[in-house]
């Protein structure tokens, strides 16, 4: 401080703030003794020889154990008193953390002048000011604002220049654009804009499809959306020992991760949310999250609007595989659950038949060790065996197609002396409500498999080796 005559405010001595200019005022902080008051005060009467100051328009805001005594001090000195929070420059002046309600008159008041003037009034370089104000408020505003304000100003924004579908903001500068086509080149890093936003991004921007980059109508920022809905998915499998990795969508957006300790835990449930995305016309995932059998929860990818959903297993099965439809986006997201059991064998899948004929389960004191099923298809018998020919064998026929088998039960434990987990017992259920013996011994954790709306067994999946080591069934969606 000046000659010692002014102490440091608490706040301000690590960074030796004294004071700030703001317009044509002056903002003193002191550290609120009378000695640091009447240094001040002569440090304003040096600077009034080069200038004038108006102490009468002095004021003091004061607070603390000293607060008494300095207000004294300021009122002999003939300045005026007051108390935090004021309103300073259109918004509140205080000693705490400003909230949003702080922020909203200042926003409102922005965005109704914004309002009530004409895009056909502002020139191209308007309109580029314009925005690169905007990006510099969505890049520099106070992080309590959240982004629902940064939102709502770039689309009014964006309302000057004609497309009202950006959420956030990539600068490309074109130095020769008069060949370049916008939609077509691959002038920008994320390639041609045309897959990435497709025919309605044309139409949405009132841009032909041949328009070159340096044509008048185009500014040299260009808003494209990130934050509509989930973009990218990228899922690693094990399969029979080996890794294998699938990707839907395009690889672009916010990009996060989650891990799972695999096999010692599984994901056993998928959930998150969808909703019509009007800019684009169509109806995308939003969001995305999983959840696993040790009760872990990935973070939440993407923004959860729109309908919620969950999938996950009726018997507490691991997921599988994924399915859905993805383009530029994700739009449509399912998933494969099972099998239940153990984790060790081969894996297999019996696919999709018509219905099931019979069955042959072979059963020793420890687990089912054995399958055989004879399925329907296209009026030809198939025949699927899996697990070891061993063990007491047991037969059960279904009148098919008269009657189908709907559920698959049974139950599963961790054989000691195996040293790994395996299907103990089997039972199925037909719709005519007959139910097969009880194969092998039941002993461990039951299960019941079965579809919707009673849909009928179309095949059955798993692992398997010198014994059955987990299982999963493909039912009929029933028309209910």
């Amino acid at each position: 401080m000046v000659e010692g005559r002014i102490g440091f405010h608490p706040q301000c001595k690590e960074v030796n703030l004294s004071h700030l200019s703001l317009a044509d005022d002056i903002v003193v902080f002191t550290d609120g003794t009378p000695e640091s008051l009447h240094g001040t005060l002569q440090v304003f009467d040096d600077f009034a020889t080069m200038s004038r100051i108006n102490v009468a328009k002095s004021t003091v805001f004061s607070a603390g154990r000293g607060k008494q005594v300095l207000d004294g001090a300021a009122a002999t000195s003939g300045l005026s008193i007051s108390a935090l929070p004021i309103k300073y420059l259109g918004l509140p002046l205080t000693t705490k953390i400003m909230t949003r309600s702080d922020y909203e008159p200042l926003i409102a008041k922005i965005r109704n002048r914004l309002l009530s003037w004409s895009s056909k009034a502002l020139s191209y370089a308007g309109k580029l000011v314009l925005i690169k104000v905007g990006h510099q408020t969505s890049q520099r505003g106070p992080k309590s604002l959240g982004r629902r304000y940064v939102v709502r100003m770039m689309k009014v924004v964006w309302a000057f220049v004609g497309w009202q579908m950006a959420q956030e903001i990539l600068r490309f500068e074109v130095k020769d654009g008069n060949t370049a086509r916008f939609w077509t080149d691959l002038w920008h890093p994320l390639g041609r804009l045309i897959e990435f936003v497709g025919e309605i991004g044309t139409q949405g921007l009132g841009l032909r499809r041949d328009v070159r980059i340096r044509e008048p109508q185009l500014t040299l920022i260009l808003i494209l959306p990130f934050r509509y809905s989930v973009t990218y998915i990228k899922i690693e499998y094990e399969n029979n020992g080996k890794d294998e990795v699938r990707e839907h969508g395009t690889n672009r957006g916010e990009l996060k991760e989650f891990s799972v300790n695999y096999p010692e835990d599984n994901i056993v449930s998928v959930g998150g949310t969808y909703n019509h995305i009007f800019n684009y016309d169509t109806t995308l995932i939003t969001s995305l999250y999983f959840t696993t059998s040790k009760g872990y929860t990935s973070p939440l990818f993407g923004v959860a609007k729109g309908k919620e959903f969950e999938l996950k297993g009726e018997n507490g099965e691991k997921l599988r595989g994924i399915y859905g439809r993805g383009g530029t986006a994700i739009d449509a997201f399912g998933a494969h659950f099972g099998p239940l059991g153990g984790n060790k064998g081969n894996t297999f899948d019996d696919g999709f038949f018509d219905g099931v004929k019979k069955l042959t389960i072979g059963a020793d004191e420890y687990s089912i060790v054995y399958m055989k099923i004879e399925y329907q298809k296209d009026g030809k018998v198939v025949v699927r065996e899996h697990g070891t020919f061993d063990g007491i064998l047991k037969e059960f026929s279904v009148n098919y197609p008269e009657d189908n088998i709907v559920a698959v039960g049974g139950s599963y434990n961790h054989i000691f002396k195996y040293d790994t987990t395996l299907i103990t017992s089997l039972y199925f259920t037909t719709s005519k409500g007959f139910t097969s013996p009880l194969f092998g011994v039941k002993k461990g954790k039951d299960f019941e498999l079965k579809g919707e709306n009673g849909g009928k067994l179309l095949g059955i999946y798993g692992r398997d080796g010198t014994a059955i080591d987990a299982i999963g069934a493909h039912f009929e969606t029933g028309s209910g």
